[in-house]
């Protein structure tokens, strides 16, 4: 099956990889399967899809999940990265694509900051199925990893922006710390008007 890099419209050629050799499929019930890695030979982005052609035809399908459903789908890649990863920052966005939460919490695109022990940084983005590993270098301090399990999901952090007064069917969504290291989430409505919502449950 020919692939093509969305980006460059180059065909991608199958490479070898450690990175990333099983994942989580999204149906409910099944276990890991094989991924295979194709990379791009102008641009040098990796994607990720199943191998022998399992979901091949819904590999780049838009999927709408919620922030903890997204985490979920990547977290395999980043402990295949590094046993020890922990989440510094999430964003409802990939690298350029303009894609927004809906006003229940779904996005179909979720870009995830993983940092290791050593302080080494790790960008993960999930788009359907396939989970990818971002081009660019990580320029900056992401602050301290915090632990998604204990924080709201997408859907109420939107709910609670909403009742904040933020209008809107569509936003963008980054849960990170700000300079102070205190983790917000930031949600921006359609006007770019913005609020920040604690995201600490309870």
């Amino acid at each position: 099956m020919t692939r093509i890099c969305s980006d460059c419209q180059v065909e991608l050629r199958q490479v070898e990889t450690n990175f990333l050799e099983t994942g989580q499929v999204w149906e409910a019930g099944f276990a890991p399967v094989a991924l295979e890695a194709w990379a791009c030979p102008h641009c040098g982005q990796v994607r990720f899809y199943a191998a022998e052609g399992l979901f091949s035809q819904q590999a780049t399908d838009s999927v709408p999940m919620t922030l903890k459903e997204a985490y979920g789908e990547v977290l395999p890649a980043a402990l295949e990265w590094n046993e020890a990863a922990q989440l510094c920052a999430a964003y409802s966005s990939g690298d350029d694509e303009d894609v927004y939460v809906d006003a229940d919490g779904l996005c179909p695109y979720w870009s995830f900051t993983f940092r290791d022990q050593a302080g080494q940084y790790l960008d993960l983005i999930l788009f359907g199925r396939v989970v990818e590993r971002s081009p660019y270098e990580f320029d900056g301090e992401a602050g301290d990893p915090f632990v998604l399990e204990d924080l709201l999901d997408s859907p109420e952090i939107i709910a609670r922006a909403r009742e904040l007064g933020l209008e809107g069917e569509t936003f963008t969504l980054a849960l990170e710390r700000d300079e102070g290291g205190t983790l917000r989430a930031i949600v921006v409505g359609e006007d770019d008007e913005q609020v920040q919502v604690d995201p600490a449950q309870g």
